[in-house]
């Protein structure tokens, strides 16, 4: 990877139940090309925070903060049909979140 497409994502057991079944969270994570440098428990809210490479992601300048993105999970059944990587801005007048990308069970398609 030649560029510095780094971003933070966090996982909750809302989101998948991690503890219990790590093939689900590795499909996920495969199907946006993540690659963590540096994971994190917070144990307050039962989440990991985890800042990692992926092609999916902006590219950040040395020096500044990775963004943090927002993995929304679409399911099928008990199957995971679509991940939706959306990257989080801040703005004055509050949050708002802007589409990056989706990932359909494991055919990549960018919007």
């Amino acid at each position: 990877m030649d560029k510095r497409k780094i971003g933070k994502i966090y996982l909750s057991r809302e989101l998948i139940n991690w503890k219990k079944d790590w093939k689900e969270a590795q499909k996920i994570l495969s199907l946006i090309g993540f690659f963590p440098v540096r994971v994190e428990y917070l144990a307050w809210n039962d989440t990991l925070e985890m800042i990692g490479y992926s092609d999916k992601f902006d590219e950040v300048e040395p020096g500044y903060q990775p963004p943090t993105y927002v993995l929304t999970v679409i399911r099928v059944g008990k199957d995971i049909k679509t991940v939706k990587v959306l990257r989080l801005n801040k703005s004055l007048e509050g949050n708002y979140v802007e589409r990056v990308c989706d990932v359909c069970g494991g055919n990549k398609k960018t919007t």
